[in-house]
């Protein structure tokens, strides 16, 4: 077991005291045991608590605490929010509601106050509930781990550290200490509601598992602790493989190559796609076995599509990549030259467009004999025979009924077949800019020139199409 010292708070929750400590107190034994603990040990804290609103005397907790902290001279914060009616508007259980809530004002507070971390009153009972939840929802090795004593909640804060000090100490332990200092705290009779699955656990399930062994709780949080070790191992390798797969990632999705992820460990696949989605919703890491491994599958198949994830996350596959996203919102790269949806532009030879996201397309005539001399070109460069072209060139997005005859092919083909072919995300068809001459395609940047416009030994003068980005 860990208690509560100087080693644990100064390497463990790496605090120190050249900066405040957001404690949040609900008022109850543990977090109150925390708030005092630290001052003890001559730490600055501000106190924050959070009403939820689900409760008609959760007030009066609230004047408590306030009541407390203008006693000990430390700073009072309080937030409240009417948690269930957020839960019914937002779909969402009142405990994972309430936390979201909760989690969100404490780390705003704390960023407010300049403070080093949020410390909240999470215990070894705490931890041992955990657990056994994680494992009734079929969590892999991240969920048996359980809580940490210091992590990074990313939805809330990527720089402010949340830490739990008396992780290792037992609530028996907790309320002898408040009771030889004569301190009545306040009591959530919510703590005892069966509706609530760590309710169940704690009043009905563990009393149980204690007929069986009656070191269970013990066992359990030395399991946990003992895992964690493991799975920073593990997380190590998946850090490198995640480098080795990431190829783009963006606010609302993560692009991994296919090739890549299909050729690491099954076990490394599944974490990655944890990973991925984790970057989105807090709710997939309680994803089961099952919800993953049905997502690993439908990526090693290899069919172009798309599948859903619980907690909006999507998995998108276009053959090549495969894309982690927020429902309804589809990657964008910047290094894509879109256009808007229906745009016509025109431009002369020579000439030059400026488009978004600062994208250029620049137009001029060459010789064979300068463009030889110039070597090799990228996929955003084209040459055309200029005896072929009709000025002005057009740059339009697609239409329905487009063809396209590619370069090296036998003849025209429908343009959305080509474009599934070459595997260009569905999600910017719409917006891929398309070069013509007159009504004939004879350009998709990025991919192929039209065949009939192509340069051959006869070509005079040639007609040099290039898209860059202006820094």
């Amino acid at each position: 077991m860990r208690p509560l010292d100087e080693s644990l708070l100064f390497e463990t929750c790496e605090l120190n005291k050249t900066a405040p400590i957001l404690v949040g107190v609900s008022g109850g034994p543990d977090s109150v045991y925390l708030w005092l603990r630290l001052l003890e040990m001559g730490f600055t804290i501000v106190v924050a608590h959070f009403d939820h609103g689900l409760r008609p005397d959760s007030a009066a907790d609230a004047a408590w605490v306030g009541e407390q902290a203008h006693r000990l001279n430390c700073r009072f914060v309080l937030g409240r929010a009417e948690v269930g009616v957020i839960a019914e508007r937002e779909g969402l259980s009142l405990e994972e509601a309430a936390r979201r809530m909760r989690y969100r004002f404490l780390f705003e507070t704390a960023q407010a106050y300049a403070c080093q971390a949020v410390a909240v009153g999470h215990t070894a009972d705490d931890q041992v509930e955990t657990v056994l939840m994680h494992l009734l929802r079929g969590s892999g090795l991240g969920g048996l781990c359980g809580m940490r004593f210091r992590t990074f909640l990313a939805e809330y804060s990527t720089t402010i550290p949340l830490v739990r000090p008396i992780l290792g100490e037992w609530r028996k332990d907790i309320e002898r200490y408040l009771e030889e200092k004569g301190i009545i705290c306040c009591q959530d009779v919510t703590n005892r509601d069966l509706r609530f699955l760590r309710n169940r656990v704690r009043h009905r399930l563990l009393p149980i598992l204690e007929t069986y062994n009656s070191q269970i709780r013990r066992h359990l949080w030395q399991m946990a602790y003992s895992l964690q070790a493991d799975y920073q191992i593990i997380e190590q390798e998946v850090g490198a493989a995640w480098q080795r797969c990431l190829v783009d990632e963006g606010p609302n999705y993560v692009g991994l190559n296919r090739a890549g992820f299909c050729a690491e460990h099954e076990g490394i696949q599944a974490r990655l796609i944890r990973r991925a989605a984790e970057r989105f919703t807090r709710e997939q890491r309680g994803s089961d076995f099952a919800s993953i491994d049905r997502v690993v599958r439908f990526i090693r198949m290899g069919c172009p599509g798309q599948i859903d994830m619980e907690g909006g996350v999507q998995v998108v596959l276009d053959g090549v990549h495969i894309y982690v996203l927020r429902q309804g919102e589809w990657p964008i790269n910047p290094l894509w030259p879109l256009i808007p949806p229906d745009a016509v532009f025109q431009i002369g030879v020579p000439g030059q467009l400026t488009l978004g996201e600062g994208w250029v397309l620049e137009a001029f005539l060459s010789s064979p004999q300068e463009m030889s001399a110039l070597g090799g070109h990228d996929a955003f460069t084209a040459c055309l025979d200029a005896d072929t072209v009709q000025m002005p060139l057009r740059l339009r997005t697609r239409r329905s009924g487009d063809r396209f005859w590619p370069y090296g092919m036998e003849g025209p083909m429908r343009l959305s077949d080509f474009l599934v072919n070459v595997r260009l995300p569905r999600w910017v068809r719409d917006r891929w800019p398309l070069v013509f001459s007159g009504d004939t395609l004879v350009w998709v940047p990025g991919y192929r020139i039209a065949h009939p416009y192509r340069v051959t030994p006869s070509t005079q003068k040639i007609v040099v199409l290039k898209f860059y980005r202006s820094t």
